[in-house]
């Protein structure tokens, strides 16, 4: 039993994340290393395996099947999965085909979730393989995506993609982001912080959790994340499937789980957004008729007669380029009739 024992951690020690410096590459136990491939042992492990399989599948040594096996699954079966698993691909299993065929919006979604799969896949590669190297590498592969993508908006903001190149160093590109995270729940949920209260679900709750745990370490926001996964679990709306998965720790907008009170909500929006944007027409209407009475008041009786024979004059001649149009374009328009008529 405790040779077993022993062989198992010596396997474990091989193909998952170990702290033995025989183990870790110099640039992973370097200071540049920490900052740069943190999270990357288990990638690192399974590159330093898939280069040692096929070193010995070149020089003849070892059995075959087992070298190429290992080159296989460690290279690509194992990131395949982990991305799989990690971007709740899954979850587009239990899709009605005919449905995504239908709806434009599911297939592109379908689309870049694959993508996304298959470039985390790559990242993993390059930050094991590649070292600090292959971190950078990743980087400005990541950041030629982003730009490519933002190029399609009508407000690319290109600005955005400063904070892209810090992904080069996991540690601060999540305290980064979630500082970000926190402050764009002020920027972009206000109305929803506003009048959902008290509730697990008020975006205030996530940013402050993010922004305590950016700077404290204290991991505030996954323990609400947790909190809204046994939520979505304890929901008999939706499938068996996204229950099973929210208990297993895959969010909400990962198994595709919509907030029932979101389209009631979004319509209450859109109405106080519609009578606020009126009620402040209204009012800058009226402070603008106010100032323009103070202004004629001011007025001798000489400067107004000559400001209201302008202004008689300036629709007069509006109204003369008017009809002067609308006849052009009648002619036009009787023109094209008549082609068409002697064509048929």
């Amino acid at each position: 039993k405790e040779k077993a024992m022993a062989d198992f951690m010596e396997i474990s020690e091989d193909n998952q994340q170990s702290s033995r410096t025989d183990k870790i590459s110099m640039q992973q136990s370097s200071n540049l290393g920490r900052l740069f491939l943190a999270f990357a042992n288990t990638p690192a492990q399974y590159a330093r395996l898939t280069k040692k399989a096929a070193l010995d599948l070149a020089n003849g040594r070892g059995d075959k099947k087992t070298n190429i096996s290992k080159i296989l699954y460690y290279g690509f079966v194992q990131n395949l999965y982990f991305s799989f698993l990690q971007k709740g691909l899954f979850s587009l299993l239990f899709d009605d085909d005919d449905e995504q065929e239908n709806d434009p919006q599911k297939a592109d979604k379908t689309k870049k979730k694959a993508f996304e799969m298959a470039n985390s896949s790559l990242d993993s590669v390059l930050r094991g393989g590649g070292g600090i190297g292959g971190a950078a590498l990743s980087m400005t592969k990541n950041l030629i995506i982003k730009a490519y993508e933002k190029s399609k908006r009508n407000r690319p903001m290109y600005s955005e993609l400063a904070y892209q190149t810090l992904q080069v160093s996991p540690p601060i590109s999540s305290k980064l982001t979630k500082l970000r995270q926190a402050g764009s729940a002020f920027d972009y949920n206000m109305w929803e912080i506003k009048n959902r209260g008290l509730a697990l679900d008020n975006p205030a709750l996530m940013a402050g959790a993010r922004g305590t745990t950016a700077i404290t370490n204290i991991p505030l926001d996954r323990l609400v994340v947790k909190a809204e996964n046994m939520k979505n679990a304890m929901n008999s709306d939706v499938e068996t499937w996204q229950r099973i998965a929210s208990v297993l720790g895959w969010q909400g907008w990962e198994l595709g789980i919509v907030d029932s009170k979101a389209e009631a909500e979004s319509i209450q929006k859109a109405k106080e957004g519609k009578d606020k944007a009126k009620a402040t027409r209204d009012k800058n209407a009226a402070e603008k008729a106010a100032a323009e009475k103070l202004r004629r008041s001011l007025l001798t009786k000489e400067e107004k007669a000559l400001e209201d024979y302008n202004e008689l004059m300036k629709k007069k001649k509006s109204s003369k380029e008017g009809a002067a149009t609308r006849k052009k374009n009648k002619a036009i328009k009787d023109s094209l009739n008549r082609e068409m008529l002697m064509r048929n």
